[in-house]
C-alpha cells in the first residue's frame, strides 16, 4: 500500500485568524474560504502536494465530538526544508513563535 499526503485538518474557533498566520507565514496560498460550509467558516489553503483545511465550530462541537476516545488534538504540523536553520530565521522574520528550537 501507497500513501500520498493529502491534507491536514484543524478545528479552529477563528478561522480567518489561523489562516491569515498560514498565509503571511508560511505564505500558503488560500484556495477557497466558505462563511457557511456546512454550518461553520471553512478554508483551504495550498501546502505542498495536499492541503490545509480549518474548519470552524459548529453549533454545539466539541475539538473531539467525532472520536473523544480516539482524539487528543493535533500534536504538530510537520513540514520539510532543506537547510532548517534559513528557514527558522525566515519564519521568525515573518512573524514566527518558534517555541523549542530544531534539534
Amino acid at each position: 500500500m501507497e500513501w500520498d499526503f493529502d491534507h491536514v485538518h484543524f478545528l479552529a474557533r477563528d478561522v480567518h485568524a489561523l489562516s491569515k498566520y498560514f498565509e503571511e507565514v508560511f505564505g500558503m496560498e488560500r484556495l477557497a474560504f466558505y462563511e457557511a460550509f456546512k454550518g461553520a467558516p471553512y478554508a483551504i489553503l495550498k501546502l505542498g502536494s495536499g492541503d490545509l483545511r480549518i474548519r470552524g465550530y459548529r453549533e454545539g462541537d466539541e475539538p473531539d465530538a467525532r472520536g473523544p476516545s480516539l482524539v487528543e488534538g493535533l500534536d504538530h504540523l510537520g513540514l520539510a526544508a532543506e537547510d532548517v536553520e534559513k528557514t527558522v530565521a525566515w519564519l521568525e522574520s515573518r512573524g514566527a513563535e518558534i517555541l523549542r528550537p530544531p534539534e
